[in-house]
């Protein structure tokens, strides 16, 4: 796949962000004041290609990013204080475009074993019809963690999983709508443990999902929809014959949310006419202001303010952000 640091494009943008933060204590007064940096590098199609932070203290860090033509991060690399690499994420896709690879390099394990070590590492493989059919998740090198298999009907529904220790079986109703799935444990002779129930409502909208263990309800997960949009949303555990349920309800105006309420607290949403986030507030279900979010963005949609505020709405914090070409 060709990559984006080809002579296709360049750096061509460099911006600079500066982030001065106030902290106030419990009455209001100013207790600590500390300026941040970060300078960004962009290419010509406005992907970002580095980033280094400049903290209060002198100290900086770097971080590189590498994406091919189909927008797809390559590569993150980050950097240490003294400059030198200290780990890198990698991906890597096939020729559909499909995650074949993901991965974490440590370089800090150079020095005392003479390459870098790799952490965590995924690997996937896909049948001709582009659908995943076995995946490895590696940990310290080639030490395998879990290894999984899935297989798939006509259709290219997923019908089978299976790991190490189980296999999952999914089944499909009408209009091809997954309504349950039966986990079996692979030691114990293929015994049942966990199962699912899947319900839509005539909209094909999930409204319930139950929990089955050895036959008994466990878990309920539950949503009502209103014009398309989650308005309610559900979970009721059951313990030992013990009902433990909590709920959480969402209000909307248009397609920005503008109410969050659940059973200990209720969070307020409020933008401006270019539908940015100006006010997140924080509130008891007694009404008590719990804590304030207030922000300010200046006219080329950038966040210029941060204010984060107590329940009497004094400071706790203020951020300050400025932007430099």
């Amino acid at each position: 796949m060709e990559e984006i640091h080809n002579s296709k494009y360049q750096e061509l943008s460099i911006r600079k962000v500066i982030i001065t933060i106030k902290k106030y204590n419990r009455k209001g007064t100013l207790i600590k004041k500390a300026k941040l940096s970060s300078i960004e590098k962009y290419f010509e199609n406005g992907y970002i290609t580095e980033k280094i932070d400049f903290y209060a203290n002198g100290e900086k860090i770097k971080a590189r990013f590498l994406f091919n033509l189909e927008k797809k991060t390559l590569e993150k690399t980050h950097y240490s204080l003294d400059g030198n690499m200290e780990y890198k994420y990698l991906w890597k896709y096939d020729n559909n475009d499909k995650l074949i690879e993901e991965g974490k390099f440590h370089f800090n394990y150079v020095i005392s074993l003479g390459k870098p070590v790799l952490g965590r590492n995924w690997r996937g493989q896909y049948n001709e019809n582009g659908n995943l059919i076995s995946s490895i998740q590696y940990s310290h090198g080639n030490d395998i963690e879990e290894f999984l298999s899935f297989k798939y009907d006509k259709k290219g529904k997923l019908v089978e999983k299976i790991s190490d220790t189980y296999k999952w079986e999914y089944f499909y109703g009408q209009s091809d709508l997954l309504t349950s799935i039966v986990r079996k444990e692979l030691f114990l002779k293929e015994k049942v443990d966990y199962t699912w129930e899947l319900i839509y409502n005539d909209k094909q909208q999930l409204i319930k999902k139950i929990r089955y263990l050895n036959n008994n309800v466990n878990f309920i997960e539950q949503w009502e929809y209103k014009n398309g949009k989650k308005i309610i949303e559900k979970e009721i555990e059951i313990i030992d014959n013990e009902r433990n349920e909590y709920c959480t309800y969402y209000e909307y105006d248009g397609d920005k949310i503008v109410c969050e309420r659940s059973d200990n607290s209720t969070f307020y949403y409020k933008y401006d006419e270019n539908k940015n986030l100006i006010e997140k507030l924080n509130n008891c279900n007694d009404g008590k202001i719990l804590n304030r979010q207030i922000f300010i963005w200046n006219e080329l949609g950038l966040l210029k303010e941060l204010h984060e505020n107590e329940s009497n709405d004094k400071p706790i914090q203020i951020s300050i952000f400025d932007y430099e070409t």
